[in-house]
């Protein structure tokens, strides 16, 4: 059996700012930016056509940057990137759609619409593209298919929420093993234990809090029409079932943080740095004046001084 307790809780902006500090990197030329790029976001070299245009001076880095984002190779290249971020596991039941996540945030990315239906929108993607509607259960995004509801569960959902905090907050908690029959395990048990409560019920970060939002979804992804949802909190918001849970998180700064730091790491190597304050508010901004557009997000980030560096 496993217990949760929290070795390090990262809120806010502190989730993305969370590395060492960076040294100072040397620009480099426009050209030796395009390469890299194209290759971030197309997953191939420039053209000779595209190098012409940056030495001519008839495009500029920005243009570059929207061309490639527009193309069909960065639609290959989203789809990539979510599904190394949601594999399946140890557990995934066989015959579920491993790839249903990275369809919708494909889908959701490529075509330029507010990155928060990833965890708020009523729609799915078939293997072939076409939208449609989530049926048959509430709809949350990502969060209400059956891979995500399966991949990861644990005793009273605990591994999932652990899960679900690293992911989209950045609070990171420590499964602690406990030998069976020591203690009361229930979430009653856990909460009346004074080791084991700050972990398992705070309003911020406690994991059965938390898990109780997920409550009425089984073993195999399916969602439990004849349950009551209970109540549940998380961030120190309550709300009851997956689509409070992701409306709760997209008007949190812990999500917004978790967002951009994600996309620095995939084009910088690494995490943001505390050093870092100024770039992480800069790209927050764009992200959230954008409407929460992931397009622009990246434009800002590969077509900033801190990218065109080494």
């Amino acid at each position: 059996m496993r217990s949760f307790c929290a070795v390090l809780v990262a809120l806010a902006a502190t989730a993305a700012l969370g590395g060492p500090a960076a040294t100072g990197p040397q620009p480099i030329s426009e050209v030796a930016c395009l390469r890299k790029m194209s290759l971030d976001l197309t997953h191939r070299g420039p053209t000779a056509a595209e190098l012409d245009k940056v030495k001519t001076k008839t495009a500029t880095l920005a243009q570059m940057a929207d061309a490639y984002l527009a193309s069909q190779e960065f639609s290959g290249v989203v789809f990539d990137w979510y599904r190394r971020e949601f594999p399946p596991t140890s557990v995934t039941p066989a015959g579920i759609d491993t790839e249903e996540p990275a369809r919708i945030i494909r889908h959701i990315v490529v075509n330029d619409l507010d990155f928060r239906e990833v965890m708020t929108g009523n729609f799915t993607v078939g293997t072939d593209g076409v939208a449609s509607m989530q049926v048959g259960k509430p709809a949350a995004g990502v969060l209400s298919t059956r891979h995500y509801m399966s991949s990861a569960r644990g005793l009273y959902r605990r591994v999932w929420a652990g899960r679900f905090e690293r992911q989209w907050t950045g609070i990171a908690l420590t499964a602690t093993s406990i030998p069976p029959g020591t203690i009361d395990l229930t979430r009653d048990g856990l909460a009346n234990n004074p080791a084991c409560a700050n972990c398992h019920v705070h309003p911020v970060f406690g994991i059965d809090a938390l898990a109780k939002f997920a409550d009425c979804w089984k073993d195999d992804g399916s969602y439990d029409g004849a349950c009551t949802t209970p109540d549940a909190m998380f961030l120190s918001r309550p709300g009851k079932g997956l689509p409070a849970l992701g409306q709760l998180m997209v008007g949190s700064k812990e999500w917004k943080a978790q967002i951009v730091n994600f996309y620095f790491r995939l084009f910088f190597g690494r995490g943001l740095s505390t050093s870092e304050s100024d770039f992480y508010l800069a790209a927050a901004q764009t992200f959230e004046t954008s409407g929460f557009r992931v397009r622009a997000l990246i434009k800002h980030l590969v077509t900033s001084s801190a990218y065109c560096a080494r």
